[in-house]
């Protein structure tokens, strides 16, 4: 397309030929409208995080011998016996 189409097409505005309210309210519309809607998706993301990360509020937060106590009953310790675990010596791999 030459430069006349494209003026045939758009009109022959030139860089100055719109007031400045009439370029700059459009575009400060454009900005708020995208700041309203980012801003309600994003807190409703974060309201569901904190609820997930600091879970209920309603419930009572438990100390650490509570927590110990219920670790223990799940865990039976009665048949519970020391392994040692192999290690690897690095004055074989030098040898070699």
């Amino acid at each position: 397309m030459s430069v006349n189409n494209i003026n045939k097409t758009f009109g022959k505005k030139g860089a100055r030929s719109g007031s400045l309210l009439g370029t700059i309210l459009p575009f400060l519309a454009l900005t708020g409208v995208s700041f309203l809607v980012l801003h309600h998706f994003m807190q409703h993301k974060f309201d569901r995080w904190d609820q997930h990360s600091l879970g209920d509020p309603n419930m009572k937060s438990t100390t650490l011998e509570e927590e110990y106590e219920k670790m223990t009953k799940k865990v039976d310790f009665s048949n519970w016996e020391q392994k040692s675990i192999p290690t690897h010596s690095y004055e074989e791999d030098k040898d070699k």
